[in-house]
């Protein structure tokens, strides 16, 4: 079984393809969404297949004519939040995406309510 999750932002963050999020700063290198992604981990698997929206949205773009998507520069990840006893952590971010990303864990995610809190950065500077 595979543990998998979709992005809840806690700012304004991309609901759709394409889509321009208003926020603030100078200019887009600045901008950075942050939030968590929630999942019932299964137990057995060290893995989590996270998604920007909704595993098909591709919700970072270069600004052309069309909108190009392109993976995020970076993701940060903080410790799992979860009710359980646990010493895992997210080891590694890997295989990012204009979708989504995986995330490699220390051991198996408990089989309960899990939350991972996230940076992500989509412009390389």
């Amino acid at each position: 079984m595979a543990n998998s999750a979709n992005a809840t932002y806690t700012t304004s963050g991309p609901a759709f393809t394409n889509q321009v999020v208003a926020l603030g700063g100078r200019d887009a290198t600045e901008i950075a969404y942050h939030g968590y992604f929630g999942f019932t981990g299964d137990g057995s698997t060290a893995t989590v297949t996270v998604n920007w929206i909704d595993g098909t949205q591709t919700p970072f773009f270069t600004q052309a004519n069309p909108p190009v998507a392109v993976a995020p520069a970076l993701v940060i990840c903080g410790q799992l939040n979860t009710a359980a006893s646990t010493a895992i952590f997210v080891e590694n971010v890997n295989s990012i995406t204009s979708t989504g990303a995986t995330l490699t864990l220390s051991g198996s995610a408990p089989a309960v309510a899990i939350k991972i809190p996230f940076i992500i950065f989509p412009y390389a500077s």
